[in-house]
């Protein structure tokens, strides 16, 4: 696994995917988002990529924070989000933890910023048909959309 990480790290620029090799492409929301873009931003890719599903494996750091999954502040968003994160981390694609209780509460602290990442570099391995279409589908809505759904800013999906 290690091997296969270290690959990853010399073979795709995680700091800029544009700048990879074979590089695809990518969405992005902007000042015209519409609610449920996410979900057809992904049905276009799980239709595009679903017969080929058991050839990718995603390497992930990402993890949700209990402190901010549920918190952004619109009901409904929050109720959204709290489902999404509750299925993924039922079917093990996400781990959950508190950043307060795990890293201390002074977020500017040095000790918490190296916390972070180390959290943030702990990559792990998925492929692709390891885990349902629906959970699949609901990691990548829930890494657009969900306040508290956090993964390396260097290193990510």
């Amino acid at each position: 696994m290690n091997d296969t990480i270290q690959s990853l790290l010399q073979s795709v620029n995680l700091a800029r995917y544009g700048a990879s090799d074979r590089f695809l492409g990518f969405f992005e929301k902007d000042a015209r988002y519409e609610p449920g873009m996410e979900e057809c931003a992904v049905d276009f890719f799980m239709r595009y990529f679903r017969n080929d599903l058991e050839c990718f494996v995603i390497a992930s750091s990402v993890h949700a924070n209990s402190d901010e999954v549920g918190r952004y502040g619109d009901a409904a968003d929050d109720q959204r989000d709290s489902d999404l994160i509750r299925g993924l981390v039922q079917s093990g694609l996400v781990r959950q933890l508190s950043y307060k209780k795990r890293f201390g509460r002074d977020p500017s602290s040095e000790q918490y910023g190296e916390s972070l990442e180390k959290e943030w570099r702990d990559i792990t391995l998925v492929k692709g048909d390891q885990f349902s279409i629906v959970s699949m589908r609901s990691l990548l809505i829930g890494k657009m959309v969900v306040y508290g759904l956090s993964s390396c800013r260097r290193i990510g999906i």
